[in-house]
């Protein structure tokens, strides 16, 4: 079981992960992605992902190429998929779009 970290910020490049997206099936497109906290409302405490942007640049940073090559051999998340999150279990919902890629809800 997968688990996952919530982002430190917007220059966090150890957090991160993809997301299959919804409608690629089988070769699918990732999303690289960011876990969150409080998804409609300050203090919901529900965990979402949200797509980080691309972004081109002159020159590459050595974190930045530990990202690529850590994304590029990691499998993306999928629709269904139980991950751990602050010690506890919750099921993936890929919602595909950019604000919101994924949900993450509780197992119970």
């Amino acid at each position: 079981m997968r688990t996952l970290t919530l982002s430190t910020g917007s220059f966090d490049q150890v957090n991160t992960f993809n997301v299959a997206h919804p409608r690629r099936a089988k070769d699918y497109l990732p999303m690289r992605a960011a876990l969150y906290r409080d998804y409609a409302k300050v203090g919901d405490g529900v965990y979402w992902a949200m797509q980080i942007a691309g972004c081109i640049k002159s020159s590459y940073s050595d974190a930045d190429r530990a990202e690529i090559d850590r994304l590029n051999v990691e499998p993306a998340l999928t629709n269904g998929e139980v991950v751990l999150i602050d010690g506890h279990q919750y099921r993936t919902e890929i919602k595909g779009a950019y604000s919101d890629c994924a949900v993450f809800h509780p197992v119970a």
